[in-house]
């Protein structure tokens, strides 16, 4: 069979009681957004991959995807799997493409996106993004790569010394519950997520 471009999803809010109601969304998402999230749970494994589109639903984050079942013969399989790329631990960091970064270790991950961690508090040359990207350069190494996020990951473990570099950054972010919530927590990796140009 040939590849549809899009297929008609379902998409609802997963609680985390598995009792609120939410109202169920219903679009046309493209096969490719639909095959990053599958690839996010299955990695490039192609039977996981045909059992979860034969299947027609999965759970990422908060959302459950409900499609009709897809099944995919094997030449179906290895041409979408063909439009992602592989980790490649060759790469190497690039601060000028980092799109957002994620601090772990706090009550819950707390996402920068690069707009948000570039605005600079009034009077302040340095923003909290510049210091990052400087541990970033640093001490951050190869992780994977995110099919959900279409982006290499790399991975700070800061240690005191970094933990510091990001207390400090955190007094520069302009959104001060983000400062907030890195204050009453603590930090222990910083991930950092790079899309590939063209990606």
């Amino acid at each position: 069979m040939s590849l549809p471009e899009a297929i008609r999803v379902r998409i609802s809010s997963e609680a985390v009681d598995g009792v609120t109601i939410t109202p169920v969304v219903s679009e046309i998402m493209p096969l490719d957004q639909i095959a990053a999230e599958v690839l996010g749970i299955s990695g490039k494994n192609p039977e996981r991959v045909k059992e979860i589109f034969a299947r027609g639903s999965l759970v990422s984050g908060a959302s459950r995807f409900r499609w009709d079942p897809l099944p995919l013969e094997s030449g179906d399989i290895a041409r979408l799997l063909g439009r992602f790329p592989d980790p490649d631990p060759s790469r190497l960091f690039d601060a000028a493409l980092c799109t957002a970064v994620v601090l772990l270790g706090l009550q819950q991950p707390l996402v920068i996106e690069r707009e948000q961690g570039q605005k600079r508090k009034l009077f302040r040359r340095e923003s909290f993004w510049d210091r990052l990207m400087g541990l970033a350069t640093a001490s951050a190494e190869y992780k994977t790569y995110s099919y959900r996020q279409r982006a290499d990951v790399y991975r700070a473990e800061p240690g005191p010394a970094g933990l510091t570099i990001i207390e400090e950054a955190s007094k520069l972010l302009a959104w001060s519950s983000y400062e907030e919530q890195i204050r009453r927590g603590t930090v222990n990796a910083v991930e950092f997520h790079v899309p590939r140009p063209g990606s």
